[in-house]
């Protein structure tokens, strides 16, 4: 019975010896989130779905990157007529690269440079814009994730 049992115990050891544990400390992390509010107001990027905003407001383009994550984000201008855009203050900038907006394709491309905090202070104007916001994650070639925000002119 004790060889049986010694037996047992060398085979279990042996065994759980092979199984592969994660190394933490070792893996690469890319996780990505996006916190309901940023230092500047609520986070556009964490907004559901064809939320409308209000132009009197401020809002945040907001991330939090662990490890080696990478974010760029496609914001599409989707308005028509008028003067539909967005701004952004550019002292508020927290890690991110923004390019110059492409008026061909409609385009602005915020990118990650660093693993931490992004934000940016953003706001809307005009009466009535729309955009597309496109999510790449990770170097993924295509997006992620899209989503559609409206922002509009509420009188007070």
């Amino acid at each position: 019975m004790k060889t049986i049992n010694f037996l047992l115990i060398f085979i279990s050891i042996l065994f759980l010896s092979q199984c592969k544990k994660s190394d933490s400390s070792t893996e690469k992390q890319t996780l990505i989130t996006y916190p309901v509010s940023g230092q500047y107001g609520n986070n556009i990027l964490a907004m559901a779905d064809g939320t409308i905003v209000d132009t009197h407001l401020t809002f945040s383009l907001s991330a939090s990157l662990q490890g080696d994550a990478l974010l760029k984000i496609i914001m599409t201008n989707l308005s028509t007529g008028g003067r539909a855009v967005w701004l952004y203050d550019q002292g508020s900038n927290q890690n991110w690269n923004i390019s110059t907006f492409n008026t061909n394709l409609n385009q602005q491309t915020f990118t990650s440079k660093i693993c931490s905090s992004l934000d940016l202070r953003m706001t809307f104007a005009d009466t009535l814009g729309k955009c597309k916001i496109d999510f790449f994650e990770n170097n993924s070639q295509s997006p992620s994730k899209s989503k559609y925000i409206i922002w509009h002119f509420i009188k007070k």
